[in-house]
């Protein structure tokens, strides 16, 4: 078995080994601030004592880097030290992973060889996304996925709440939205929201709810027609040339503000909306002859620039998938299609955060083998495919601080709920040491071998 210092996923900064051993055989003394370390420790029968010599402390550590941490072992103590709150969660989660490489061969013999751990994440955003528009996923799920996550240091979930199919979370009022369920019933209560929220912010983890417009609107645009171009035959976008559509709208984004407060960052959608509706309607001509607009496109962008606004109004950060659009600074662009939206953010004038979402490698949906389910167009996208991306892709230097990291989406068409941590595992543990580990550091091989590990020790994701 591997030193346990070289097993941790995602790979550190930096691991030094130093002569000697830390051996769990005897009486330890944990500190109170530690639960979840002494937990495991009782877990795998462990002695604990508080007067005992061998100890296990947490302190902090204003040199490190943000979210950074470090953990050194010596012969007699384990020390954990932090920059800050968040760092000292990451610090318990390593040590956790080094516990079941120390016991992997049993209690009497359980040993760490003495060494440090230094480490900190390349990117602040690290993340996943969750569609529970077409398929809607219980409380339970979404709370496992979670646990997922604060595991793998990954600190941020967007929450995809509404397409076509589905919406689901609640409106007061729009209730007719409650009852949208293309392909599974399903809005969750308030009350469930604030508990989802506040179990990830227990886990350090940040929810970015989703509100999809003007596109992906077709249950939306049937449920309530007069915010569709033509009510007659209601389309999947909605009528952006109506000051009622525009107030409609308004007032779902201010019922999503208020049921997720601490969210910093809100999405307001934007992708993969037509302009033939647009084109016909005379609600939408008028408004494009009223601004000076250009064209359709032009008129969508006033919209969703509108929307933005909103939310940074709000002190959010507003996000959207990212278009051609000229959106307000401060707007965060979630980069999805492939590596020319990428290029254009890099090298154009627009001088957004971006956020990289590349659906090759980065989607989850697309099948890990041929014999998943999955459409026609999709590859097949593997855990080395996916740990071998970049989301960068070699434009570090271009993009610089606006990049901001790293979110890999599962859209769920195909996807019930039982299926959904079978769809993250093992892929997401390989993007979690993207978003967190050096580039240069990384290697798929020593990954694998430092995943088997843990594995075969008995952790689990």
């Amino acid at each position: 078995m591997r030193p346990a210092l070289h097993c941790l996923i995602p790979r550190p900064a930096e691991v030094t080994l130093t002569e000697g051993e830390f051996t769990f055989t005897r009486p330890l003394q944990v500190s109170d601030r530690l639960p979840a370390i002494r937990e495991r420790l009782e877990f795998f029968g462990a002695k604990l004592a508080d007067d005992a010599t061998a100890v296990i402390t947490v302190a902090k550590d204003k040199s490190l880097p943000v979210e950074g941490f470090a953990i050194t072992v010596t012969s007699n103590a384990i020390r954990l030290t932090a920059s800050d709150e968040v760092g000292e969660f990451y610090a318990q989660v390593a040590l956790e992973q080094l516990l079941w490489i120390a016991f992997a061969e049993g209690t009497d013999v359980a040993k760490m060889q003495c060494g440090t751990v230094r480490d900190y994440p390349r990117y602040p955003m690290r993340g996943l996304m969750i569609d529970s528009a077409r398929h809607f996923q219980s409380k339970t799920v979404i709370l496992s996925v979670l646990d997922m996550m604060a595991k793998l240091r990954l600190n941020h979930l967007h929450w995809h709440l509404t397409d076509g199919e589905g919406w689901r979370f609640p409106s007061l009022g729009a209730p007719k939205l409650n009852t949208l369920d293309g392909r599974q019933a399903g809005c969750y209560a308030a009350a469930e929201i604030a508990e989802i929220t506040a179990y990830a912010k227990d886990r350090h983890i940040t929810i970015i709810p989703e509100l999809d417009m003007p596109g992906h609107s077709w249950g939306l645009t049937h449920l309530y027609p007069e915010l569709a171009c033509d009510s007659e035959h209601p389309g999947n976008e909605l009528c952006v040339g109506n000051p009622k559509t525009m107030e409609f709208m308004l007032h779902r984004l201010d019922e999503m503000l208020a049921l997720f407060p601490e969210s910093k960052f809100i999405h307001i959608g934007g992708d993969e909306a037509g302009t033939g509706h647009w084109e016909k309607c005379p609600k939408c001509q008028a408004k494009i002859k009223e601004l000076g607009l250009a064209n359709e496109r032009k008129l969508e962008e006033w919209f969703m620039v509108t929307m933005s606004r909103h939310v940074l109004k709000a002190g959010r950060t507003p996000v959207s998938w990212c278009t051609s659009a000229v959106m307000p600074d401060g707007h965060l662009f979630q980069a999805w299609n492939d590596v020319h939206e990428l290029m254009d953010l890099a090298w154009g004038t627009r001088k957004n955060l971006v956020l990289s979402s590349l659906y090759i490698p980065f989607y989850m949906d697309y099948p890990q083998n041929a014999e998943e389910p999955h459409f026609n167009w999709m590859t097949v996208q593997t855990e080395e495919m996916m740990y071998d991306g970049e989301p960068a892709a070699h434009m570090e230097r271009e993009l610089g601080d606006r990049l901001q990291g790293i979110e890999s989406p599962l859209w769920t068409e195909m996807v019930p709920e039982w299926r959904v941590k079978a769809k993250f595992l093992p892929r997401a543990i390989a993007i979690a040491e993207v978003g967190w580990t050096k580039h240069e550091l990384r290697d798929y091989h020593d990954y694998l071998r430092r995943r088997l590990s843990l594995e075969s020790a008995g952790y689990t994701w």
